[in-house]
């Protein structure tokens, strides 16, 4: 029986070499998409090296995005700050204008949204809340509730979790000036 064990992305030069053995076009960004998407498995970075190279005349990372139907990062990363940093309508209408216009599911912004939550320093119970939120959201989403509906649950969630961090901090200061 054959077991194929997935590589550590840092050591595949493999896709640079295919590109150059097959006279393709292939960008940094594109081939560290490519790894990025395949999650180690140098079978998947074939396939989307194939079928990119068979779209785009050059692979860099919008077109391996693109032909694959992955968000692209700078779209998540704008979905992200919106969530962070603006009023609940304008992170409601940025969510949603970057879902129809760029085509994004939103289960795609829930995970990476839990990525990020999961990955960033919060306070535990804020961070907690958050999770269990997103993790309610997906469920929710897995069983063809409305997606508007969700997507205020999803900005909701991070509003909620805004007030906590500003609630916290406020206590934090009182807390040292006494």
């Amino acid at each position: 029986m054959f077991v194929y064990r997935k590589r550590p992305c840092s050591c595949m030069p493999e896709p640079a070499r295919v590109c150059l053995h097959r006279r393709l076009t292939a960008t940094d960004d594109g081939v560290e998409a490519m790894l990025r998407l395949s999650g180690g498995d140098m079978r998947k970075v074939l396939n989307v090296l194939q079928a990119t190279s068979m779209s785009h005349p050059v692979i860099d990372a919008t077109s391996v995005y693109t032909c694959t139907g992955e968000p692209l990062p700078e779209d998540l990363d704008a979905i992200m700050r919106s969530l962070m940093d603006a009023s609940f309508n304008v992170g409601y209408q940025t969510c949603q204008q970057l879902m129809r216009t760029k085509g994004i599911a939103l289960n795609d912004i829930v995970t990476y949204v839990a990525k990020i939550t999961a990955a960033t320093k919060l306070p535990p119970q804020v961070q907690l809340r958050l999770i269990k939120k997103l993790a309610d959201i997906e469920y929710n989403l897995a069983f063809a509730t409305k997606e508007s509906v969700q997507l205020g649950a999803l900005v909701g969630a991070f509003a909620v979790a805004k007030e906590a961090l500003a609630n916290a901090k406020g206590a934090a200061g009182a807390a040292t000036a006494k």
